[in-house]
């Protein structure tokens, strides 16, 4: 039976992620700081839990045995803007990312899968491809900017050292179980009743992807051994004024 191990694995994401590969019958093993939501799914005999953080990067005994590692954990700022998280997100979002590389290295074999974000793509006028820069400049830059040289680690271990990985720009992730982000607070906003206001009219743009859309991506990776990097989005741009409309 193969084996995917999830950093993560309470996240949102990595909630649907986990739930998806139990139901193709994949032994999961779900690292997870909280996993008070994971130890719910238990008794499963494919599941197994364990306490994880990002400062666990170096043990090679976790990754024995599993043939994927999807990295979904990371270090997400209180406030975006705020310099004094700049060195923390360097170093859990970069630096852990690159000693998890190290340690599945020694493992031969291990798929290392590496969820990076869309937003790290310099503004344009059009839909972002691949090869377009990538310059997170205008917001959030200490986050984008770590899971940014994140991606370069990513890379520089599949070109130099062979190892198989795979990066996934994602778009903005809505769907149920969601806890952050711009779709749910309009929701929770407008559901009690309130009124949402709209920085320079609404005219700010996002690609907005299901998350089972996600989850759907990560598979085919998975079964095509696809390797490199791939935008994950809908495909389509939206005005937060419209957003807010639909809603």
């Amino acid at each position: 039976m193969p084996c995917l191990a999830i950093t993560g694995a309470n996240s949102f994401i990595g909630r649907h992620l986990t739930k998806a590969a139990l139901a193709r019958r994949w032994s999961v093993r779900a690292l997870s700081r909280n996993t008070n939501w994971l130890r719910s799914l238990t008794p499963h005999d494919n599941l197994s839990i364990q306490q994880w953080d990002l400062t666990h990067s170096r043990d090679p005994q976790i990754f024995a045995g599993v043939d994927v590692v999807c990295h979904l954990a990371a270090d997400l700022p209180p406030d975006y803007d705020d310099p004094s998280y700049a060195q923390a997100c360097l170093l859990n979002n970069a630096l852990a990312t690159q000693q998890l590389l190290e340690t599945t290295r020694q493992s031969e074999g291990i798929h290392f899968i590496y969820y990076s974000s869309g937003n790290s793509y310099a503004r344009q006028d059009r839909m972002v491809h691949e090869a377009d820069p990538l310059f997170p400049s205008r917001h959030a830059v200490y986050y984008l900017a770590s899971k940014l040289v994140g991606e370069m680690f990513c890379e520089h271990y599949r070109l130099v050292h062979s190892q198989q990985t795979t990066t996934l720009r994602l778009s903005s992730v809505y769907g149920p179980g969601q806890v952050t982000g711009v779709l749910l607070k309009f929701v929770q906003r407008l559901s009690a009743g309130c009124s949402i206001q709209l920085y320079d009219g609404g005219q700010q743009t996002v690609d907005l992807v299901f998350v089972e859309d996600v989850i759907q991506a990560t598979w085919r990776v998975i079964e095509r051994s696809a390797s490199g990097i791939y935008n994950i989005g809908s495909g389509q741009s939206h005005s937060l004024l419209e957003v807010a409309q639909i809603i």
